[in-house]
Parts: structure tokens; sequence; C-alpha cells
């Protein structure tokens, strides 16, 4: 997983696998056989983690308590799940689907939960906000590096990700209280009438200019 993670599946070898693991290059191919066996082998462990995370989480919301971060109590318990998790996102595997599916799931039970009125259970907007939001928390992962500079400090460690779970809620909070304001209230109308009539809405900003 890390020399995976590190270099990604392409420019990892088999035998610099070996070498970090202490074993020999034919030890790992009786085991797993190719690369890509060994791959899928690190893609199942990786998404048991996710699973394993997202049943707490799903328990600290049966017991009333805050729902943490998805992606930051995740770097919390496994920075490394992560920075895997994210290399198989953006190279592709057979697991990324999967592992992505198994994150909107949950956002999407967030969502309904908690906005049923905007996001009722089970249909296709849901789906559709759970999507755009674990793609929006994925991105804290994507870009750690960037991220951890402009932060002074060092997203994946656990250290870090009370506080970036925090900003990410502070975000979200400033991020309401402009939708509420006039002047939010006034640009997701224009948005509704470009969704529902891309032209019409082009028309009437024109002639209310």
């Amino acid at each position: 997983m890390v020399e995976f993670a590190t270099h990604g599946f392409t420019r990892a070898t088999m035998k610099g696998i070996a070498e970090a693991a202490g074993v020999s290059t034919g030890l790992v191919q009786h085991h797993f056989g190719t690369k890509q066996g060994l791959r899928q082998a690190c893609d199942e462990a990786v998404l048991e983690i996710v699973r394993r995370k997202l049943d707490v989480i799903a328990e600290i919301d049966r017991e009333g308590t805050v729902r943490p971060d998805i992606i930051s109590s995740l770097y919390g318990s496994s920075p490394l799940a992560v920075r895997y998790l994210i290399r198989v996102l953006v190279e592709g595997s057979e697991e990324g689907p999967a592992l992505f599916d198994e994150l909107a799931s949950e956002t999407e039970r967030f969502l309904s939960g908690a906005r049923p009125d905007l996001f009722p259970p089970g249909t296709t907007y849901a789906r559709d906000g759970a999507a755009v939001m674990t793609s929006m928390h994925l991105g804290v992962a994507v870009f750690e590096a960037h991220l951890s500079r402009r932060l002074g400090l060092e997203v994946a460690e656990a250290a870090s990700a009370a506080r970036v779970g925090l900003i990410m809620l502070d975000v979200y909070m400033t991020m309401a209280d402009w939708i509420a304001s006039e002047t939010g209230g006034r640009a997701r109308t224009a948005i509704h009438r470009y969704a529902e009539d891309p032209d019409t809405g082009r028309n009437k900003e024109q002639n209310d200019g």
C-alpha cells in the first residue's frame, strides 16, 4: 500500500515492494501472483477499512452525537488508506467505483436524514447531492500537499484531522448564511432558472440588466 500510494501502480515495482517489505520478490509472487493481484488485495483491504469506518460513523449517528466528516475521520484513523484511496480513484482500479460508491452511499444517508425536504430519500437528487459532496470532500485528500502548505501542517497526520473537519464545518456554515441572505437567494433563484431552461434564464438575465 505504501509503494502504490507513493509511486502509483505504474511506477511501483514488485522488486521495490518486496524490498520495502523485507522479503524476496518470489515470496510476493507466490502469495499474490502478479502486481495486479497485489493491487487487488490492497484495494480489498482499503475497502474493508472504509466500510469499518463507515460502520463506526453510522453507530455514532444512531447514538445522536455529531457526525464527523468522513474524509477527516479516515485521515485520523488511517492516513495511508486515504492516500491509497486517492491513487485508486485517480489512476483507476477495479475497486475504485466500489470505494467511491461506499462513501457516496453514506453521504446520501446523511443528506437525506438531515434535510429530507431538499434530499428526499431514494431520489435521484439525493444521489446526485451525495456524489457532489463526496467529490468535494475527497478534494481535501487530492490536494493534500497544497492544503498542508497553506495550513502550515501535515493534513495526513491524525492530529490535523480535527482541525480540517472544524474548518470544513465553518465553511459550510458560512455558505449557509450567505445562501440564506438576499444575495444568496437571488443567486439560487437564477441558478434554478438556468437549470430549468438555460435560454429563458439567459434572456431573463439580459432583460433584467
